[in-house]
């Protein structure tokens, strides 16, 4: 338990001092930033503690084109699909002001009679939730997901303005 609040205490801190940088990630990196409006995609932390956006499509039965187009008519029993084709890796820049939404499954932040829906603005609370569920078996019961990488199960919601993540919103998938 020591180790892993020790772990999730530097990935806080990475975080942190990502943004930090002189440099904008997406030079660090050598990729385009963002462009301005909604993503869809898996949140990962890099191995020098940057932010880092797997974009994938969000595709939903109101969609027909794109469903026909990948062929997805018998793959929607829930009314979506999450198309991922392939790894497209994009360093984040967060807004000062950004805000996190996600469902506090295990209660670390909201009372017992509170909803699971949960805001906040502190990247230290995000980290808390976001590496508690990077540290979750995976569904085979294998090892752990290793931090460094996303866990591929929570996919997030960005918003982005003047080239800087605005807001984080956890998709909820059943």
């Amino acid at each position: 338990m020591k180790k892993l609040l020790l772990l999730l205490s530097c990935l806080v801190l990475l975080v942190l001092t990502a943004g930090c940088n002189s440099d904008a990630p997406e030079e660090a990196y050598n990729i385009p930033a963002l462009t301005d409006g909604t993503h869809f995609g898996y949140l990962a932390i890099s191995e020098d503690g940057a932010l880092l956006l797997n974009e994938a499509e969000w595709i939903t039965l109101d969609m027909p084109e794109r469903v026909e187009e990948l062929q997805l008519q018998n793959c929607m029993p829930d009314g979506y699909f999450i198309y991922d084709e392939e790894p497209d890796l994009f360093p984040l820049t967060l807004s000062p002001d950004i805000t996190y939404t996600f469902y506090d499954y295990d209660r670390q932040f909201v009372g017992n009679d509170a909803s699971l829906k949960y805001t906040t603005s502190s990247a230290d609370e995000f980290m808390a939730f976001h590496a508690d569920r990077a540290y979750q078996p995976d569904w085979y019961g294998e090892e752990p997901f290793d931090p460094y990488h996303w866990a591929p199960y929570e996919p997030f919601w960005l918003e982005v303005k003047d080239g800087q993540v605005t807001s984080i919103t956890l998709q909820l998938v059943l």
